[in-house]
């Protein structure tokens, strides 16, 4: 399953994919750096987080959401306005 951005809905989705078997990555991760880190455990269930800000990589290694560093993929990049 592809999670991406919402947190509300997502994170629920993310706990029944984990209860069926089902792998979760989220891309575009939750701001949990604005929430304060002792909320990353809510990404428990997820399985890979893709990251889009240039510190989120280091936030959740260093919040020790990973079970392994290669759980989370480094910065896919932001997405741009064309215009």
């Amino acid at each position: 399953m592809i999670l991406v951005d919402y947190p509300g809905y997502h994170l629920r989705a993310a706990a029944a994919a984990a209860a069926a078997g089902i792998p979760v990555l989220y891309y575009i991760a939750p701001q949990m750096w604005a929430w304060g880190p002792k909320r990353v455990r809510k990404l428990a269930t997820v399985n890979r987080l893709a990251v889009i800000l240039p510190f989120e990589e280091a936030f959740f290694a260093s919040a020790a959401w990973p079970r392994r560093s290669s759980d989370i993929r480094s910065r896919t990049g932001r997405p741009r306005r064309r215009g």
